[in-house]
């Protein structure tokens, strides 16, 4: 019974890391206006919080056996719910940069220690739901603004209640302290931490493919998230309202792989549900250059299960792949890499289209795309040895 309460937190943990993911871009549009400054600074918030999950990433890769996974699952959630609690009273622009750190500092450590808490204790179906339950916290925050926004309540409503929300599943985390204590498999060794720091780049073979493996595939991903609604409204001349929803297809087809790959992880290697996402996101680029814009949600859809198992399992792998003393140093290095990802290729997509043309996002996304497929061959190469 222990076993499946413990997984029910895990889970929950979990929507709590996806709920502050899709809340920024969702408020924008009232936030920018309330505080005064202009619509692109969105690109400025995203790349802060950014900055912080990269150094609590790397801090993670280097202190993971000195603290215990579900005292960091709840020191990241408090942090989370605070910094959200913060934006909601927040009244200045530049109070949101130190809180966007917070908030990314929070999200960086919950994601890495959860992922290499799980890659360690479970199979491989219970990251795919892991994942799935991310998915499910990206798409709460859109429906509650949704229906704040439509009886004109403030976007700082939706932000102080979420954040209300965080501190109670951080209150839920610390009371399943005892849980996590009867769990087998964990290691904490008092000098662990001494024997981690030992621990460098160049002794680990095989981790830049495994980091450059989810640098592109978080720019496949997020540039997709980020600039699908605009590219449909200046591309395939889509109103903006349609193009909202149907870019909102996205985070539907990612929810639901999520939950298949859960569902069929057991069934089918992690290698075949990588590969069988990477085509689905091929076949996802040739619909949006081709299909009608009233199917064009279709292609947003297959995009979304394509990017669906290919996170989860390449995180999965880590544990398989690299020995049990260096997993948490190469997946605090991946997840740090991720985030870089998630800074840097979106804004240059942006830059790239706002100076040639956003007609380029399938082509920008597909040269990621090849690459990610050769840096996963490399990966793989390792684990076949």
């Amino acid at each position: 019974m222990s076993h499946f309460l413990l997984l029910f937190v895990i889970y929950i943990s979990f929507i709590s890391l996806g709920l502050p993911d899709s809340m920024l871009g969702t408020a924008w549009p009232l936030m920018h206006t309330d505080l005064n400054i202009g619509v692109s600074v969105a690109g400025l918030v995203g790349t802060v919080v950014s900055i912080g999950t990269v150094i609590s990433s790397l801090l993670y890769s280097r202190n993971a056996y000195r603290i215990r996974t579900e005292v960091l699952t709840f020191i990241s959630i408090l942090m989370t719910a605070i910094s959200l609690l913060l934006f909601s009273i927040s009244t200045s622009f530049f109070v949101f940069l130190p809180i966007a750190i917070l908030l990314g500092l929070g999200a960086g450590a919950v994601d890495a220690s959860l992922n290499n808490y799980v890659s360690q204790h479970y199979k491989s179906n219970v990251m795919g739901f892991l994942h799935a339950f991310w998915g499910i916290g990206t798409m709460v925050a859109p429906l509650l603004f949704s229906h704040l926004f439509s009886n004109g309540v403030s976007w700082r409503t939706g932000y102080f209640s979420i954040g209300l929300f965080q501190i109670l599943i951080s209150i839920i985390v610390f009371s399943s302290f005892p849980l996590w204590k009867k769990e087998k498999g964990e290691i904490y060794k008092e000098d662990a931490g001494e024997e981690r720091t030992k621990i460098r780049i160049k002794d680990v073979k095989g981790v830049i493919p495994a980091m450059l493996s989810f640098f592109t595939y978080s720019a496949v991903e997020q540039t997709m998230m980020l600039w699908a609604p605009t590219f449909l409204v200046f591309s395939r001349n889509l109103s903006s309202s349609i193009a909202a929803s149907t870019g909102g297809m996205l985070f539907f087809g990612i929810t639901v792989g999520r939950l298949a790959t859960g569902l069929f992880s057991d069934k089918f290697r992690p290698k075949t549900l990588i590969r069988t996402g990477e085509i689905l996101i091929f076949v996802g680029i040739l619909m949006l250059l081709f299909l009608s814009e009233e199917l064009i949600w279709i292609a947003i859809f297959v995009y979304g299960l394509g990017c669906a198992p290919i996170y989860p399992m390449l995180v999965y792998q880590t544990a398989e792949i690299f020995p049990a003393q260096q997993s948490s140093f190469v997946l605090g290095l991946e997840m740090a890499a991720s985030y870089v990802s998630v800074a840097l290729m979106p804004n240059l997509f942006g830059f790239i289209g706002e100076r040639i043309s956003l007609s380029l996002l399938p082509l920008f996304v597909l040269i990621f795309l090849i690459l990610n497929i050769i840096s996963v061959t490399s990966v793989l190469k390792k684990r076949s040895k």
